[in-house]
């Protein structure tokens, strides 16, 4: 992953990952990896630290 959208199949692009997991969350049989963006988690200094907080 980049920091630009256009750089993967799924539009997907965002800084400051904090934590993974690994779990079925549909009940599907298949696992999910699931992570997050935090907002400002160091204190502006990365670039996306203000964009808003996503969980994917």
């Amino acid at each position: 992953m980049t920091d630009r959208t256009a750089d993967n199949p799924y539009g997907v692009s965002f800084s400051q990952l904090h934590a993974l997991e690994v779990a079925d969350i549909n009940n599907d049989g298949i696992l999910e990896i699931i992570t997050g963006k935090c907002f400002y988690a160091h204190n502006g200094r990365d670039p996306g630290g203000e964009d808003p907080a996503v969980l994917y």
